[in-house]
């Protein structure tokens, strides 16, 4: 439903389950479905976030058991939050913004001083397309970049200091990394220096 209680025909669901993350779209009924086969029920249930595409809306994250052999959710009201997300890049003097195929996921590594490791990447119809990485605490800060993918060109060395500066740190499913960086890397095809600059909403 939309923030009128109206049903969304254009909408977006991301399901939360074992860890893993499934989007589906909503169907002519705003509805939307998602078919399992598994030898085992979800121990930690299911999340859902609703996504009203049109107005660039979301709902809070809906937590459900498991019930088989159909789970009904209800109606989820997509208005709880903004939905928007990006990321825009300037490289070669040619600035790219993506609004959709946007990701990111992070690992626990355990190393110091950097325990956590988190990827951020978007595509756009093939020719636009970035993924970078970079190690973090669970806060805002100023962390260095690891690597970096864009439009083809992959970094064999970034020039530092190459920092990511979060400034907003997301702490649950649903919630948003927000931050920027600028640097200049060399091109691991012809070793050329090229300069980048980035600013990114994604959720988590």
């Amino acid at each position: 439903m939309d923030c009128n209680s109206k049903p969304v025909k254009n909408g977006t669901a991301i399901i939360l389950m074992d860890g893993y993350k499934y989007y589906v779209g909503t169907d002519v009924n705003a509805t939307f479905k998602l078919a399992m086969l598994s030898c085992d029920v979800p121990v930690g249930g299911v999340e859902v976030i609703g996504i009203d595409n049109d107005a660039k809306k979301q709902s809070a994250p809906v937590s459900a058991n498991i019930v088989l052999p159909v789970t009904d959710l209800g109606n989820i009201t997509a208005c709880a939050n903004s939905a928007l997300a990006f990321i825009t890049y300037t490289i070669d003097n040619q600035t790219y913004t993506i609004t959709d195929s946007l990701n990111s996921y992070t690992v626990t590594t355990g190393r110091t001083p950097f325990p956590n490791q988190t990827n951020i990447f978007g595509v756009k119809d093939g020719n636009a397309h970035i993924s970078f990485d970079f190690d973090h605490n669970a806060a805002t800060g100023k962390y260095p970049l690891s690597n970096i993918y864009v439009n083809g060109t992959y970094s064999s060395k970034l020039n530092r200091p190459f920092d990511v500066e979060v400034t907003n740190y997301p702490f649950s499913f649903g919630q948003f990394w927000e931050g920027n960086f600028q640097g200049s890397f060399r091109d691991s095809a012809d070793l050329n220096t090229k300069s980048i600059s980035v600013t990114f909403i994604v959720r988590k």
